[in-house]
Formats: C-alpha cells, sequence, structure tokens
C-alpha cells in the first residue's frame, strides 16, 4: 500500500480505503449493529415508578355473565394501586369497595384488610381484588334482566378512586 493510500485510511476510514470487499462488507454489517445499540441505550435507566395519593383502578374481569337469581355469585376483579398505601380498614364495619348495580340507587359497600401493613408511612401498593356479588334477582316481571356494576374504591385518608363499569352480567329466574 502507498503512503498516500495509507495517509487517507485513518481512524475515520473513507470508503474507497476499503478496496478489499471482504472489509468493505465487514463495515457494512458493523454499522447497523452499532445503531441498534445506540438505540437501545436510552431504555436501560432505571423507570420512575409514580403513582398519585388518590388510589386508582382498573377493570380485570367479571364472571360469568350468565347468573341464576338469588343462587349464583358473579365475581368482579379488579386492579388496584395507590402511592401511599393506605387501601383497607381494620375496622370490619368500614366499606372500603363500593360495587352500585345498575338498576339501584345506593352501592353496596365491601369491607377490605389493609393491604400494606398499618403505620408502615409511605408504601406504594398494588394488586388486585375480587368482590364477590351474592343475591342478584330479577328486579321486574320478566323472567331475565341485564344489568351492569359501578365500582370504585376508597382509601383510609378519604380518597375516591376513580369509577369502572363491568360489562353486563345477564341474570335469570
Amino acid at each position: 500500500m502507498d503512503t498516500k493510500r495509507s495517509a487517507q485510511c485513518g481512524a475515520l476510514t473513507p470508503l474507497s480505503c476499503y478496496a478489499n470487499p471482504r472489509r468493505l462488507f465487514r463495515g457494512l454489517l458493523l454499522l447497523p449493529c452499532l445503531l441498534v445499540l445506540v438505540a437501545g441505550l436510552p431504555g436501560c435507566g432505571k423507570e420512575e415508578i409514580n403513582f398519585g395519593f388518590v388510589p386508582q383502578i382498573t377493570f380485570v374481569g367479571l364472571t360469568p355473565l350468565e347468573v341464576q337469581e338469588y343462587t349464583g355469585i358473579v365475581t368482579i376483579t379488579i386492579a388496584y394501586e395507590d402511592g401511599n398505601g393506605d387501601i383497607g380498614e381494620p375496622d370490619p364495619d368500614m366499606p372500603v369497595v363500593f360495587v352500585k348495580d345498575s338498576r339501584l340507587q345506593q352501592p353496596d359497600g365491601y369491607h377490605v384488610q389493609p393491604v400494606a401493613p398499618l403505620g408502615s408511612g409511605q408504601v406504594i401498593v398494588s394488586g388486585q381484588l375480587q368482590v364477590p356479588i351474592k343475591n342478584l334477582f330479577v328486579l321486574g316481571n320478566t323472567q331475565q334482566e341485564q344489568v351492569r356494576f359501578e365500582v370504585y374504591i376508597t382509601d383510609r385518608a378519604g380518597n375516591q378512586s376513580n369509577t369502572i363499569e363491568t360489562p353486563a352480567v345477564t341474570v335469570f329466574r
């Protein structure tokens, strides 16, 4: 190789320095690999989880979608998250989960034990709750009715979560 050409082929190698097709191919393969590596670096940091003090819920599931009145049990599953861990009450007479039948005016309240130990401070909690709904009935004179449920939770500070609505459940006589 002459000195004029080797002076050209320094740290940043111009394309003309790849007279050998193998070197050219190897260099072209290296470029996409480096781009993938550099593009993936921003995702390597620690992900910050930011929950507020007001609990949030999402709908997970509802089973079954058809039930015999008075005998069947419908189970509503919700996911919750809370930034300070004050979901649940030690007093069994204090409801935490509220479920409103779309045909009725007032919700029914359900007790939940504290999901984090009392006095544990600001603890981020998330999980799922299953709420069994018993004794559903047909309200009118028909052989079946559809009902939806609105669900929300409250924490010990009195904060009320968002409200979710379930799909319809058919209640048969």
